[in-house]
């Protein structure tokens, strides 16, 4: 929550910029949060703020006159998320600049594209929107071009960036093992239908354990593993 507060402070800052005509200053704004949002994204798969902010980078790239670099920031807000931005709230011609980027969305090509995590079983979503199935599946109806792909495994970090998918493609992302900091998170907060050798696995981690010895069964010799 705070880190969104601070994305969304960042992205009210660089509107005032821009109401200022301060629009190399509104760039520095904007830009200097995209970091943060991403993390919110990780975290949560709340794209909105990080959306906003690459719109409101477009927005003064253009009237900084540099639209050379604020159509790839308007291509990436428009990627994820295909509806037209509200009109009236910029200059007039940098909101047709907008809409004419958004044509070009339009008319790229879809397709399915396979994700796969190392390991397996990491729940997805692209670009807020989470895929029914975890890790690996096939996710269809993806626009080419760069889209933000977000993905959580009990255990591992999670993983959020911008990746440039394109239909009948692939991804395989490797997983970071979590910090004991992102473990006690989630062994606060499990996910639902979490099995109890995840969740044990996940405390001796925690506790810094070398191994875990797990024992199943009356007999010495049955179902004992090292993990």
């Amino acid at each position: 929550r705070e880190r969104s507060e601070h994305v969304a402070e960042a992205l009210r800052a660089a509107r005032e910029l821009e109401g200022e005509a301060r629009f190399d200053e509104c760039v520095e704004r904007a830009a200097g949060a995209t970091g943060e949002a991403l993390e919110v994204l990780a975290e949560t798969d709340d794209l909105r703020l990080l959306r906003a902010l690459h719109l409101q980078l477009g927005f003064c790239l253009t009237l900084a006159e540099r639209p050379a670099d604020a159509e790839p920031h308007w291509l990436t807000a428009l990627l994820v998320d295909e509806s037209p931005p509200p009109r009236g709230l910029h200059r007039g011609d940098a909101e047709d600049a907008v809409l004419a980027v958004r044509e070009q969305v339009l008319a790229r090509s879809r397709g399915a594209v396979r994700i796969a995590s190392e390991p397996d079983g990491a729940q997805l979503w692209i670009d807020g929107r989470r895929a029914k199935q975890a890790t690996p599946t096939k996710v269809d109806g993806v626009r080419l071009g760069d889209h933000f792909v977000t993905l959580r495994r009990f255990r591992f970090e999670p993983y959020s960036a911008r990746v440039v998918l394109q239909p009948s493609g692939a991804l395989t992302v490797a997983l970071e093992p979590a910090s004991r900091a992102t473990l006690r998170r989630q062994l606060a907060f499990p996910p639902a239908g979490l099995s109890d050798h995840e969740r044990r696995l996940a405390s001796a981690r925690w506790s810094r354990a070398d191994a875990l010895l797990i024992v199943a069964g009356a007999g010495l010799g049955d179902g004992v593993r090292l993990e």
